[in-house]
């Protein structure tokens, strides 16, 4: 067993590496597109919705491109959980340094590459940076004492074995938590699996019979009504966690900026005179502070520095402040600087919706909620047809991102929202703990 532990410990860093490329290929190629529409604008001389069209077909999962790029990010996004525990905000953030790198790199990559073999040579060579993703695929397997653990015969994964801390969880949880509100919100869902052993032990003890009334609620609980397409789907999620939904369309109107900014920021910089080179520049900015942020928000978090929610709360507000500014303004040392900012935020924001996932859900349905907030993201790109709309009407650059401007608001109102609901929550889960743990006694 010893090296089997072993084992798993070197191998989770290689599914973070592997996850890191995945996220550092398909991030870096999404925010490439704002270089290939000006590039397609002048060669082909159609509109800018035209395009657009396309941008949308492929990140809703068109064909072959979007499915597999989803299908890989997915996969790595939900595989480390099962590695890490109590390091997993800064695992995360690593792997998530991908993304921030491939949005450092591959915008003035595409430009160079455009100028010496044409867009079509280009994408022949992003092809090339995609087939690695079979490499990263082949990595991507159970821990090896889970495994090991299912082949002995037990019905059951003894989860204790790749995470050893959380055997003590009932026992520290609580009183950790009545220290700090923010020690409260971080473990929030393991108080909620406590309440539920501590109820369960109790009666064991007692000798209390199984009263039937209770099975038979179990048997017609919201989740066991869902049909097979709700749960294939994983909508029943919405139903199990009302938090969810408002989390949900968080996602979703955050999702606009990160789906849809790539694209416009490069149109605005071109369409007020900053040549190319330096337009995809601005993109570069923001994937590098993005990588950084991203590596030293698991970093306070896994500390307990700051709450998850009360960070991505904050960080929304300076994202749309950021665009802002970088809607209006002619200066290009102005839009550097909220480049800049933009890419702080969203180099936390994006992983902290996976982390914050974590806390709203059950361990068991963290890979459907991993899911649904992949194609939440995905769903953002329909408004890239009403951005290209907007901008052949108008032919202003600054109106695509106005309305991104507008979700940005509307997002930071949803997360303080879920930020006060989810403390809520917590209080109350914990005061449930202590009322159970002073019963048993």
């Amino acid at each position: 067993m010893a090296t089997q532990r072993q084992a798993d410990y070197y191998w989770k860093w290689l599914i973070v590496f592997c996850a890191f490329y995945i996220q550092l290929y398909t991030l870096g190629a999404e925010v490439s597109r704002g270089v290939f529409t000006v590039e397609f604008l002048e060669y082909f001389g159609e509109g800018a919705s035209v395009f657009s069209w396309i941008f949308m077909f492929a990140g809703l999962g068109g064909a072959v491109t979007g499915i597999g790029l989803n299908i890989a990010y997915l996969s790595g996004v939900a595989m480390i959980p099962r590695y890490f525990n109590d390091w997993y905000a800064f695992a995360n953030g690593l792997a998530g340094t991908g993304a921030g790198c491939g949005m450092m790199v591959f915008p003035p990559l595409v430009v160079i590459l455009i100028e010496k073999y044409g867009w079509h040579g280009s994408l022949i060579i992003l092809t090339g940076f995609s087939a690695n993703l079979f490499v990263c695929a082949v990595v991507m397997k159970p821990p090896f004492t889970a495994t090991t653990t299912k082949a002995e015969g037990s019905t059951t994964v003894k989860t204790e074995d790749v995470h050893p801390k959380d055997n003590d969880m009932r026992s520290s949880v609580c009183e950790e938590s009545s220290n700090k509100d923010l020690g409260k919100e971080i473990r929030s869902e393991r108080v909620s699996l406590a309440v539920e052993s501590v109820s369960t032990d109790q009666d064991e003890r007692s000798g209390t019979p199984i009263d039937d009334s209770k099975v038979e609620s179990k048997k017609t609980s919201p989740m066991n009504k869902c049909s097979f397409i709700s749960r294939m789907l994983g909508w029943f999620i919405f139903v199990e966690y009302p938090l969810f939904r408002l989390y949900i369309l968080s996602v979703l109107s955050y999702s606009i900026n990160t789906m849809t900014n790539p694209i416009w920021i490069v149109v605005r910089a071109v369409d007020i005179g900053i040549p190319r080179i330096n337009a995809a520049t601005l993109l570069t900015c923001v994937g590098a502070c993005s990588m950084t942020s991203r590596l030293l928000h698991g970093w306070f978090i896994d500390r307990g520095f700051v709450s998850p929610f009360t960070l991505l709360t904050l960080m929304i507000a300076v994202s749309a402040v950021a665009n802002l500014v970088l809607t209006f303004t002619t200066s290009y040392a102005i839009m550097v600087v909220s480049c800049v900012f933009l890419g702080l935020s969203q180099g936390i924001n994006v992983p902290l919706y996976a982390l914050c996932a974590r806390h709203l859900v059950r361990p068991v349905h963290l890979p459907i909620a991993l899911g649904l907030l992949v194609a939440t993201e995905d769903f953002a790109c329909v408004m890239i047809p009403v951005q290209g709309k907007i901008f052949d009407v108008t032919e202003d650059s600054r109106h695509p991102l106005l309305l991104v401007d507008v979700f940005l608001i509307v997002c930071t109102i949803l997360s303080l929202m879920l930020c006060i609901l989810q403390r809520k929550r917590v209080r109350r889960d914990c005061h449930s703990y202590d009322t159970k743990e002073e019963e048993t006694h």
